[in-house]
């Protein structure tokens, strides 16, 4: 499927693939079957997933190519001034 999206539907460059975090070797066959086509990475943080692992895996050559979710930590960050915090990359 993703080979199908990237070579045929994504024909103007502005596509994206969603995939999951959990299996780095899965997203390593995903990234090479589509080249530099951004993949939207879901799981981060909550599921478990190693952003590390992930990063490796999913990487353009050049170095990006990812947009990793991690909503469930932002969400769960605590109280209103933890929150804004962790909206914002901090701790």
């Amino acid at each position: 499927m993703a080979k199908t999206i990237a070579r045929d539907w994504n024909t103007h460059g502005k596509g994206v693939l969603v995939t999951g975090t959990t299996w780095c070797e899965e997203i390593r066959r995903v990234r090479g079957l589509v080249g530099g086509m951004p993949l939207w990475m879901l799981g981060i943080g909550a599921q478990g997933s190693d952003v590390e692992a992930v990063m490796r895996a999913g990487c353009t050559t050049n170095g990006s190519g990812l947009m990793i979710a991690s909503s469930c930590d932002i969400i769960y960050a605590g109280d209103r001034e933890h929150l804004m915090q962790a909206a914002r990359g901090g701790q």
